[in-house]
């Protein structure tokens, strides 16, 4: 089998951060409800920055063979966890479902957080979790 992938960016990422690694379990969470060995997978990944909000969509085919019964949520879990800790009240997590595609969505206000607070200003848990895009 392959994998068709595609990205598209709108907008500028200059000067725009958020807290690291909060998207791979975003991302890994489609992998597993997409991918079937017998035909072509394909996945697209847009995401759209303006000044104050990032949103980022997954959008991918639906693999009929998947067994419904796995629990995929340990990655979304994870996931809504981190952005209630980090971005409280400032955040969307979307996914949506037909019998051929799947989208997910994840919106982030982009205005002053956590993440914006200098370093040694933020509280100990967080200082080390600053990621700048420049």
């Amino acid at each position: 089998s392959a994998l068709d992938v595609s990205v598209d960016v709108f907008g500028s990422l200059r000067d725009k951060r958020i807290a690291p690694m909060l998207l791979l379990p975003f991302v890994a969470s489609a992998f597993p409800e997409m991918l079937n060995g017998e035909k072509l997978c394909w996945i697209a990944f847009e995401c759209s920055v303006d000044a104050d909000r990032l949103l980022l969509r997954i959008i991918h085919g639906a693999n009929p063979a998947h067994d419904q019964g796995v629990n995929l949520g340990a990655h979304t879990d994870i996931l809504a966890t981190r952005l209630q800790l980090i971005y409280p009240g400032s955040h969307m997590l979307t996914k949506k479902e037909s019998e051929e595609t799947i989208i997910r969505s994840l919106t982030i206000d982009l205005a002053p957080q956590v993440a914006d607070v200098p370093r040694d200003a933020a509280p100990p848990l967080l200082r080390h979790a600053v990621f700048d895009y420049r």
